[in-house]
């Protein structure tokens, strides 16, 4: 069972629809900056991150634009199943 905030369900919940968010792990000044893949989207704070990461709920991807490493971050199986569960 997994301790999670409601900001936390909600961002999982959000990932479940399909969608995904980018987080900038270059040094730059982007370094840091969150980007929803749709407009509207729960808010996301870089400790919802870490905490869904360590939880393994969620999983990122590497995408290099124009040179600046960005991560993409998507709803893990584990994720999914703790979604639903919580049902």
């Amino acid at each position: 069972m997994y301790n999670l905030t409601q900001e936390q369900k909600n961002v999982l919940l959000w990932l479940k629809e399909g969608n995904t968010f980018e987080v900038c792990s270059e040094y730059c000044t982007d370094q840091g900056k969150i980007i929803p893949t749709y407009p509207i989207a729960p808010k996301i704070i870089n400790r919802t991150v870490y905490k869904l990461r360590r939880e393994g709920l969620i999983k990122y991807q590497v995408v290099h634009r124009y040179g600046i490493r960005w991560d993409r971050f998507s709803l893990t199986l584990q994720g999914r199943e703790a979604v639903c569960s919580k049902r």
